[in-house]
């Protein structure tokens, strides 16, 4: 996956995560993730991930 480089993001690790998408968990803590932020959120908890993910 190519992602757009940023000095304020570790980018690359974010596309590591898709390298291997065979479990489909995957896409669905990177929807919740983008809906938390969108919310405003800066710091996220794991668990504020999980639970957001399973909703």
């Amino acid at each position: 996956m190519n992602l757009p480089q940023s000095h304020n993001l570790p980018i690359q690790k974010l596309a590591s995560v898709f390298n291997s998408t065979s479990a489909t968990y995957k896409f669905y803590w990177l929807i919740a993730l983008i809906e938390l932020v969108e919310e405003g959120n800066i710091e996220i908890s794991k668990r504020k991930i999980l639970h957001t993910s399973f909703l």
